[in-house]
C-alpha cells in the first residue's frame, strides 16, 4: 500500500509537539506521536487518574488511616 511504500518518511516527520496522522479511507485513523511526548501524556493521565481517585476516596468520608496502619497492613512496617 502507499502507507508502507512511505512509512520510513512519515516516521521520519515526528517530532515533538508534532504529531503525524494516518489515514485510512480517507480518515484519521492513528496518530504517531514522539516517544517523549507520549511519556508524558501517559503520565499526566495517570496523574488525573490518581487524583480523581483520591476525590472520590474523600467523597466516601471516613477517617484517615495512619501511614504507619497502612504499611503495617501491607507488610511494610519499618
Amino acid at each position: 500500500t502507499e502507507a508502507r511504500a512511505h512509512l520510513a518518511e512519515t516516521l521520519g516527520k515526528v517530532r515533538p509537539g508534532s504529531p503525524v496522522n494516518l489515514l485510512k479511507q480517507g480518515r484519521r485513523a492513528y496518530v504517531v506521536v514522539d516517544p517523549g511526548e507520549y511519556d508524558a501524556l501517559v503520565a499526566a493521565a495517570e496523574d488525573e487518574s490518581d487524583a480523581a481517585a483520591v476525590d472520590a476516596a474523600f467523597a466516601e468520608g471516613g477517617a484517615p488511616v495512619p501511614l504507619e496502619e497502612v504499611m503495617r497492613d501491607l507488610g511494610l512496617a519499618r
